[in-house]
C-alpha cells in the first residue's frame, strides 16, 4: 500500500460528501511520508510466511482453510457425527428457538476451570464455527484440555433461525455485493445476543428470547471462568474486547493479529462510548454504557432503548467470568492501520460519515411507509428495516450532539480514522439497503406487485453503484476465512492461559448473587 493511494482516499472524502459545507476547508492533505504498516501482507493477494502465533502455534497453524461458511444443517450434521463417533463428547439440550429448532450444548474436555463458547452469537457472524470445529477436533486428539486446565461448554449456533436467513451468502463470503445485499442482522427485539436481562437506572429488560434463555441456562448451570462469544465484523481491522485489562494478554493479542497477517484496527471505536484499553483492544461493554452515553447526549435512554445486555456482560455479572471478543473482519483494508496524517480533522471526517449515512437513512425513510403498507407479512426483514430506521434517528442525533462537545475531535485524523469514518462507515450503511430489498422480495405479494419490485431494484441498484467506488477508494479486500478463524482461535488460547495463570488466582470464583450485587 503506497502513500499515494492513501492520499487519494483522503481526497475522495470531498467527492463523497459533495461540495457542501461539511468538508469546507478540508482540502489540505498531509504530504509527510507514512510510517511502515505493521502488518505483513496485502490481504488475500500474496502468499507469505507469517510469524508464529504467540502460544499453541501448532494448533492454530493447523486450522484448515475454508471456501465458505457452513449452514445450520451442516453444523448440526457435523455435531451428530461427532456424538456418534466419540463418547467423550456429550450434548445437553438447552432450549428451543422461536421457530422450533433445538439448541444443544456440547461438553468436551476435562479441567478444573470452565469455558463457555458461543458460536453464531449474531446470525451473520459465522467465522466462529470454523474455530469451534477445529477446536473440538484438537481437544479430542491431543492433551490440549489438560494443558489449558479447562473443560468446554460449547453452543455452536446461538441463533439458528437468523443464521438460516444468512445462508445465501455463506457460500460466497468473499463477494462484497452478495454480502452487503444478503446479510441479515436482526431487529433489536429479535436479536438473542442483546436480549439478556439487565437493569440500569430507569430502564429494565426482563424478556429474554428463547435462544437467549438457552444460553443463560448454559452459563448458569455451573461456575464459568471464561466466556467467549465468537463474533466477527464487516468492515474494519482486527480488534478485541476484554472484560478485564491485562497487559500481557494485550501484547499477545496484538501478536496474534500480526501472525494472522491482518491489519490492526487503528480507526475509530465501534461506538463513541467504547473505552480503549490499548492499540486495537477495547473494554467489553454492555447496555449500561449505551444508556449513559445517550443520557449524556440529552436523550431519554429509558424511552428509546429496546434491548437487553450482551451475553458477555451477563456471564461477567453471573460468575465474574473473564470475557473475550475477537473481532475478525470479513473485509478489511491496509489503510485501517495507517497512522499517517490525513490533513482532515476527526470532526470533519466523522461529520462527513454521518452525512453519508444520513443520505441513505433519508432515502429509506422516504420509501419505507409506502412499501410497508403494501406488504402482507411481518417478516424478520421487515422488523430489521423498521428497527434500523428507529435506531438511526436516535444514534445519529446523539452522535451529532457529542461531536460538538468533544475537544479531541479537533485533532487531525489519521488515514485510518478518516477511512473508517467515511468509506468504511458508508459500506456498513449500505447493508440496510440490502435488508430493505430482502424485506420486499420476502413478501408473498412482491412478485405480483410491480411497485414493490421497482423499490427493491432501486435499493439494490443504489448499493451496487456505491460499493465499487467505496471499495476502490478504501482498498477494501476480503479477508481469507482461515486467517480470520486463526485470529479468533489464537486469541481464545491466549485468553485461557491468562485466566488460568493470572485472572482466576487474583479473583477467585464468587457466587452469582454476590457478583450480581456488586454491579
Amino acid at each position: 500500500m503506497d502513500r499515494a493511494r492513501a492520499l487519494r482516499a483522503a481526497s475522495a472524502v470531498r467527492r463523497l460528501a459533495g461540495p457542501g459545507p461539511v468538508l469546507k476547508g478540508v482540502c489540505a492533505l498531509s504530504t509527510e511520508p507514512a510510517p511502515n504498516f505493521s502488518f505483513a501482507v496485502r490481504l488475500g493477494r500474496v502468499a507469505v510466511i507469517l510469524a508464529n502465533f504467540p502460544c499453541y502455534d501448532d494448533i492454530v497453524s493447523s486450522l484448515p482453510a475454508a471456501a465458505g461458511l457452513p449452514g445450520v444443517d451442516q453444523i448440526e450434521a457435523a455435531t451428530d457425527r461427532l456424538l456418534a463417533a466419540d463418547a467423550r463428547v456429550t450434548a445437553r439440550p438447552c432450549g428451543v428457538s422461536r421457530a422450533g429448532h433445538p439448541l444443544r450444548c456440547l461438553e468436551v474436555g476435562d479441567g478444573p476451570l470452565r469455558a463457555v463458547l458461543l458460536g453464531l452469537p449474531h446470525p451473520d457472524e459465522g467465522i466462529g464455527e470454523l474455530v469451534l470445529a477445529h477446536l473440538i477436533a484438537v481437544l479430542l486428539s491431543t492433551d490440549l484440555s489438560e494443558r489449558l486446565g479447562f473443560r468446554f461448554s460449547i453452543v455452536r449456533v446461538g441463533d439458528p433461525d437468523g443464521a438460516r436467513l444468512n445462508e445465501p451468502w455463506f457460500g460466497r463470503p468473499a463477494d462484497l455485493a452478495t454480502y452487503v445485499l444478503s446479510a441479515y442482522r436482526p431487529a433489536a427485539g429479535d436479536d438473542p445476543e442483546w436480549s439478556f436481562p439487565v437493569s440500569c437506572k430507569r430502564y429494565a429488560f426482563t424478556r429474554p428470547l428463547p435462544e437467549t434463555a438457552a444460553i443463560m441456562s448454559v452459563v448458569d448451570r455451573e461456575p464459568t471462568d471464561c466466556f467467549m462469544a465468537l463474533h466477527s465484523s464487516s468492515f474494519c481491522g482486527a480488534h478485541f474486547y476484554l472484560s478485564d485489562d491485562d497487559e500481557t494478554l494485550r501484547s499477545d493479542l496484538l501478536a496474534t493479529i500480526d501472525a494472522a497477517g491482518l491489519p490492526r484496527h487503528l480507526g475509530e471505536p465501534e461506538a463513541p462510548y467504547v473505552e480503549r484499553l490499548g492499540e486495537a483492544v477495547y473494554r467489553q461493554f454492555g447496555l449500561s454504557a449505551e444508556y449513559d452515553y445517550l443520557a449524556g447526549c440529552g436523550i431519554d435512554a429509558a424511552a428509546v432503548l429496546e434491548s437487553g445486555t450482551s451475553s458477555a456482560d451477563y456471564a461477567a455479572t453471573a460468575w465474574d467470568a473473564f470475557s473475550l471478543i475477537a473481532e475478525a473482519p470479513l473485509f478489511s483494508t491496509p489503510m485501517i492501520a495507517d497512522r499517517g496524517g490525513s490533513g482532515v480533522t476527526r470532526h470533519a471526517a466523522r461529520l462527513a460519515g454521518i452525512e453519508r449515512e444520513q443520505e441513505h437513512v433519508d432515502w429509506l425513510k422516504a420509501r419505507f411507509p409506502e412499501v410497508a403498507a403494501r406488504l402482507v407479512a411481518e417478516s424478520p426483514w421487515l422488523r430489521a428495516a423498521r428497527s434500523y430506521l428507529i435506531a438511526a434517528k436516535t444514534d445519529l442525533k446523539a452522535e451529532r450532539a457529542r461531536l460538538g462537545g468533544d475537544p479531541t475531535m479537533a485533532t487531525e485524523a489519521t488515514v485510518a480514522e478518516l477511512v473508517d469514518s467515511v468509506q468504511l462507515r458508508e459500506l456498513g450503511a449500505l447493508r440496510p439497503l440490502g435488508q430493505f430489498a430482502a424485506m420486499v422480495r420476502a413478501d408473498p405479494v412482491a412478485a405480483a406487485d410491480p411497485v414493490l419490485a421497482a423499490y427493491a431494484d432501486e435499493a439494490e441498484q443504489r448499493a451496487r453503484e456505491r460499493l465499487p467506488l467505496l471499495a476502490a477508494e478504501a482498498a477494501v479486500e476480503p479477508v481469507p476465512l482461515r486467517r480470520a478463524a486463526q485470529l479468533q482461535l489464537a486469541a481464545l488460547l491466549c485468553a485461557l492461559d491468562c485466566v488460568r495463570e493470572r485472572f482466576r488466582p487474583r479473583r477467585p470464583r464468587r457466587r452469582r448473587a454476590a457478583a450480581a450485587n456488586e454491579r
